[in-house]
């Protein structure tokens, strides 16, 4: 760029004469062509900017430091312009496509407790919860109707309030459409006899396929009191799933879920549901904690441990089971990644089985890229 008094010779030359595009022969024109391609490009520049301030009715002060220092003032405004265009695309990383929608699951109801026990001619309370066809939490819905097993033993109102009649187990229903729930209910003629049998634990045991665990059992009194010495009877629902043995011992046979119950002097306990799971751990610097899959309550689930955790910087990040760890090609996206960390739990749609996929698939859908893989061995 020419300076100095050429500099001022280019601007003036550049604002008077029009360009005229000749041949040029001889070196010194040739010299002088390229001269005065730059002096147009400069006074081009600079009417630029002084028409900018003139619109922008910048003071005189000001305008003079500008005017001394316009080419610094155009450099200024590329970087202002650069930084305003990284600001809009780093905006756009925050935007993204509709969230996954929520598997359709049938509707369920919960029973709560799931055994008790009275004296003859006292009373209790069970109560509901509903969950919807996408599994959430949702209002009691009118319809639902109480029963007994037994009305000799016991007798129910509409608002699950249990009366006991005679001595004898018997189970309390509670049926919503085609769905029904049921709890166990002891009549106790005093507070000395077997009552209720506990398990510990009380309602999950997961297991890992051809792994075992143990379920405990104890009886005790209407009043909680542990009878000591009791022999137990095992039963599983599915021994093709879940084996028992008669110590409590149960084995993951298949994948899939089993109720396990035990029982003695003719109490039964309620049912422990003992899961055959997948699971594995989150590999890679974004991502840790674990990923199960299960079937629970006959729907298919994918879920994280409590301390699980993925980086919070990457937009739009959806969970995937796929068979590939390094891309979704193939995969089943499941849901929205809205909460980074924690314990989570997504129904996976039909008829999606347990064993269809290996990997759990952190993935940013808007961008591509894994944030972590989760391998639940084959």
């Amino acid at each position: 760029m020419p300076q100095g008094k050429n500099h001022r010779k280019c601007i003036n030359r550049a604002s008077v004469f029009q360009w005229q595009k000749k041949k040029q022969k001889s070196h010194k024109g040739i010299q002088s062509q390229k001269m005065y391609k730059q002096c147009l490009c400069v006074s081009v520049a600079r009417n630029i900017f002084f028409d900018t301030v003139a619109q922008l009715k910048i003071p005189p002060s000001i305008y003079y430091v500008f005017a001394k220092n316009y080419f610094k003032f155009l450099f200024m405004l590329k970087k202002l312009l650069f930084t305003f265009a990284t600001v809009l695309a780093l905006a756009a990383c925050s935007k993204k496509s509709a969230d996954t929608a929520l598997a359709i699951v049938p509707e369920r109801l919960e029973i709560s407790p799931t055994s008790s026990s009275i004296l003859t001619g006292a009373t209790t309370q069970f109560t509901l919860k509903f969950y919807n066809t996408t599994g959430q939490l949702a209002t009691l819905p009118a319809g639902i109707v109480w029963s007994t097993g037994n009305t000799s033993i016991a007798t129910i109102s509409q608002q699950g309030l249990v009366t006991g009649v005679g001595n004898g187990q018997t189970e309390v229903r509670a049926s919503y459409n085609s769905v029904t729930i049921a709890a166990l209910l002891t009549v106790a003629a005093n507070n000395s006899q077997l009552a209720t049998i506990t398990l510990n634990p009380a309602t999950i045991q997961e297991v890992l396929l051809n792994q075992s665990a143990t379920i405990m059992a104890e009886g005790k009194t209407n009043t909680g009191t542990v009878i000591p010495g009791l022999s137990f009877s095992w039963q599983s629902s599915s021994s093709t799933l879940v084996e028992v043995n008669n110590t409590g011992q149960v084995t993951g046979k298949a994948y899939g879920t089993a109720d396990v119950t035990a029982s003695a002097m003719g109490i039964q306990s309620a049912p422990v549901m003992v899961q055959v799971i997948r699971k594995g751990n989150f590999s890679g610097s974004a991502s840790t904690g674990m990923a199960k899959l299960k079937i629970e309550n006959g729907v298919l689930k994918l879920q994280t441990t409590p301390d699980f955790s993925v980086s919070t910087g990457a937009p739009d990040l959806r969970i995937y089971l796929g068979n590939n760890s390094g891309n979704i090609t193939g995969a089943q996206e499941i849901a929205s990644l809205n909460q980074r960390s924690g314990a989570q739990s997504w129904n996976v749609p039909a008829p999606t089985t347990i064993t269809q996929y290996r990997y759990v698939i952190v993935w940013c859908k808007q961008f591509g890229g894994t944030y972590g893989v989760a391998d639940l061995g084959l």
